[in-house]
């Protein structure tokens, strides 16, 4: 019995270790803070955005949520920190030339202000 509460207490110490460990999933979240008189043409580019990285299957995946208040933001899931100083659609803009520009100007008249 003096070895039960001992042993018991490392074993749940090392549970709770290992649960932490896994958890610990890092996300980049870029938010867009969409007019409302622009959310059509926001979505509409969006959704050109989105057939461009079919073609050209750019480095990274990503979700999208909009709140109440249309908050756009897109989720990316990150292996660490240094994925922030990589930019993963720079082959999609070679690729695509002059065309990825004007996709996001396009972008930059639906908001006043983003943020990641």
């Amino acid at each position: 019995m003096k070895t039960f509460k001992p042993t018991f207490l490392i074993a749940i110490l090392l549970c709770f270790s290992f649960n932490f460990s896994i958890a610990q999933q890092r996300y980049q979240v870029h938010v867009d803070e969409v007019k409302p008189s622009m959310v059509q043409e926001y979505e509409k580019v969006s959704k050109e955005f989105v057939e461009a990285c079919k073609k050209h299957k750019p480095a990274t995946s990503w979700i999208t949520a909009v709140t109440s208040d249309l908050k756009y933001m897109s989720v990316t899931p990150m292996e660490n920190f240094a994925e922030l100083d990589k930019n993963p659609f720079e082959a999609m803009a070679k690729a695509m030339g002059d065309d990825f520009g004007k996709l996001f100007e396009r972008f930059d008249k639906c908001y006043d202000s983003h943020y990641s």
